[in-house]
């Protein structure tokens, strides 16, 4: 069965065809949008979680250090005490492990304040 559009329904149709392709257009325009939209947010997130892993690979080091600080300390102290040393006049060698013990604790909290600053950013850091 063949039909017969009149020649008002075919300009009807062909008015239709150019609005289609537009909205067509449109939507594809929006979508390019949104992808560039999320990509862009992608990329931001993880230049964000990078700089979060190289925070707690530094935290983890630092606390690395520390143990073998405590270790070196106690070793120390061990072989004074077993060769019968009352430990009462100043040891420079402990003094020194106690500063860098003391910095490396002070790094650590600083680099904590920091990841939790970026994990958070819209709570402000107390004053």
């Amino acid at each position: 069965r063949l039909t017969v559009y009149t020649h008002g329904q075919l300009k009807s149709f062909y008015v239709k065809i150019p609005l289609m392709f537009k909205k067509i257009k449109e939507d594809g325009e929006m979508g390019a949008r949104i992808v560039r939209s999320r990509a862009a947010s992608l990329f931001y997130r993880s230049i964000e979680e990078m700089d979060s892993i190289k925070i707690r690979y530094e935290i983890r080091k630092l606390e690395r250090e520390l143990n073998d600080y405590y270790l070196e300390a106690g070793k120390l102290i061990f072989d004074r005490l077993q060769k019968g040393s009352n430990m009462k006049e100043e040891e420079p060698e402990l003094t020194s492990i106690y500063s860098k013990t003391f910095r490396g604790l002070k790094d650590i909290d600083l680099l904590k304040a920091e990841l939790a600053q970026k994990l958070n950013p819209e709570k402000k850091e107390p004053e």
